[in-house]
This record gives C-alpha cells, sequence and structure tokens, in this order.
C-alpha cells in the first residue's frame, strides 16, 4: 500500500467514526452524474449510488438490507469499479471491517477491534470449558492482551520465584513457547507486541510483562 493510500485510509477511518448513516439520507453525486435511489441488488439488498451518463457507477454509494432497512456496506465507486475504503457494518450498525480497494483492485484489508475481539471471545469461552484459566483481549489493533490466573500455566514459575526475577523468567518463557509465539502469526491483523499478566485465585495482579514480536523465538520454526 502507497503512503498516499494509507493517508487516505487512515483520515477517513477516522472520519468514519463521527458519521452514522439513515436511509433518510440522500448521497452527495459528484458533478455530471444523476442519482440513482435505492434499488434491488439483490433478492437481500438494495444499491444506492450515482451514474455517469455512460450507466458507469460513479462515487459514493450504500448497500441497504431489504429485511430490516439497515446499511450493510458503504464505499465509494469510480468508473464501475470499487476505489477507495469499502465499510462493512453488522444489523446493529457496528463497523466490522474496512478494505482498500484500487480501481476494482483489493489491495488490503482490515478488521476492526470489535471483529477480533469477538473472535478472542470465542477462544476464552473455549478455554475456560476446558478449564483454562486465562483471557485473550485486544488492546488496540496490534497489542494483544493475555491475563494468566496463578497456577496456568505457570505454577512451577511462581513458586520458585517473585517480583522482578519472576517477571524476566516469565518473559523468556512465554518468548520461548512455540504456542505463545502462534499469536504473533494472524496474517490478517499482525500482531506486533503482547501483554501478559498474571493474577492469584483473589484477583489481585501480581506480575506484568511485555513481549515484542521481535523477541519471540518460535521452536516450530525451521
Amino acid at each position: 500500500m502507497s503512503h498516499r493510500q494509507t493517508r487516505f485510509w487512515l483520515a477517513t477511518s477516522a472520519l468514519a467514526l463521527s458519521i452514522t448513516a439513515s436511509a433518510t439520507d440522500i448521497i452527495q453525486c459528484p458533478i455530471g452524474t444523476n442519482y440513482l435511489a435505492p434499488a434491488n441488488a439483490s433478492a437481500r439488498i438494495r444499491l444506492e449510488t450515482c451514474v455517469d451518463a455512460l450507466g458507469r457507477k460513479q462515487g459514493p454509494f450504500r448497500l441497504w438490507r431489504n429485511n430490516n432497512g439497515t446499511l450493510s456496506a458503504e464505499g465509494t465507486y469510480r468508473d464501475g469499479f470499487f476505489d477507495g475504503v469499502l465499510r462493512d457494518y453488522n444489523d446493529s450498525g457496528v463497523l466490522l471491517g474496512e478494505t482498500l480497494y484500487a480501481g476494482g483492485a483489493l489491495i488490503a484489508q482490515v478488521p476492526t477491534l470489535a471483529t477480533l475481539q469477538a473472535a478472542l471471545d470465542e477462544e476464552n469461552i473455549k478455554a475456560n470449558t476446558e478449564g483454562k484459566q486465562q483471557t485473550l483481549t485486544m488492546l488496540d489493533r496490534h497489542t494483544l492482551g493475555i491475563d494468566y490466573v496463578k497456577n496456568f500455566p505457570l505454577s512451577i514459575l511462581f513458586a520458585a520465584v517473585s517480583g522482578k526475577e519472576l517477571n524476566e523468567e516469565i518473559r523468556h518463557k512465554l518468548a520461548s513457547n512455540p504456542a505463545f509465539c502462534q499469536a504473533f502469526k494472524l496474517p490478517e491483523n499482525p500482531i506486533l507486541r503482547v501483554r501478559a499478566r498474571w493474577f492469584d485465585g483473589q484477583g489481585k495482579l501480581l506480575g506484568e510483562t511485555w513481549i515484542r514480536k521481535e523477541e519471540c523465538r518460535d521452536q516450530s520454526a525451521p
């Protein structure tokens, strides 16, 4: 992705946080195009956009769900192709993810924190049913938080060392653990750093450490 595309993406992403679309609004069409009122693009979706004299879609567009009238997606056309940022929403209006296009070509996809956390929540439920006392949380788009409860999976270390020695020992042990290092291998959303914390059985914070991606020594790597 070029620096210009990245700046455009960041600027439009920030703007999107303050905009809530409504079916009663009308998109602003570029000069020389005509407004195309929402019409069925499929059995489930209605398309609202603008067209030029050649019938090509130009400028902003929105996709509306037929069953409940909510916004499904919004973005921009150029000469009939997706161009710029395409945003997808769920039925409640929560932004699910963004996809960057250039002349119809897909450049990059980025899920939102809410989407990433939803995936982690499934892992948390699974871990809980397996008796694993840990919680995964997205702290920001590239930072993963892992909270451990005493006796899992570091019981020997808890019994052996304490304080700063504990922090450093756990940091080295986690950075050498292949399973832990898998956290850095998410192609759709690269994790660059992990915050690991551990608590006693009453919820008291016992220690905290940070591991950067470059520190993780994945023993399963060739």
